[in-house]
């Protein structure tokens, strides 16, 4: 990539120094000349990575040392791009559950938790699995804890035996 960089940048160079020859010209006689030098200069400027790679013996080396590491560097990105991916939607999930979870019990109990907490493990949905719920209760809250149970138990789909309330 950075060989690409310097490429567009001798080109780039090379156009502009172009241009303000020929703007500095004073008279017409040499013009065509100048002009045709210049060209033949950003053509060369253009085919030098062409000229690099026939140097270096052809496009059979050029390939075998860049694709290879490139396949291998482009496999390696793609695993952990995948892997922060699972994590992040894992962790939406969990958040998002963990918001359904207080206002389900808001709603369906009439009493606001301090904090809901889903424990998830990792399987192959790509979503994870519940394992545990757990749910913080202000102190000295009048709750009817077989119903945030319950109501637990709807949202999640996990048995009332894995939910805990404190």
């Amino acid at each position: 990539m950075e060989g690409l960089r310097n490429w567009a940048c001798a080109v780039g160079i090379t156009v502009v120094f172009g241009t303000m020859v020929e703007s500095v010209m004073p008279g017409e006689t040499y013009r065509k000349y100048i002009h045709l030098v210049l060209g033949l200069l950003l053509i060369l400027t253009l085919l030098q990575p062409a000229v690099n790679i026939i140097e270096r013996g052809g496009f059979d080396e050029y390939i075998e040392d860049y694709s290879a590491e490139g396949i291998l560097t482009a496999d390696k990105g793609a695993a952990e791009v995948e892997s922060r991916q699972r994590e992040d939607v894992i962790k939406i999930y969990k958040q998002t559950l963990e918001s359904s979870i207080i206002s389900g019990i808001e709603s369906g109990c009439r009493v606001r938790p301090e904090f809901a907490e889903a424990e998830i493990s990792d399987d192959t949905s790509g979503y994870g699995r519940i394992e545990r719920v757990t749910v913080g209760m202000p102190e000295g809250a009048a709750a009817d804890y077989a119903k945030i149970r319950g109501t637990v138990s709807e949202l999640t789909g996990l048995p009332e035996d894995r939910i805990i309330i404190k």
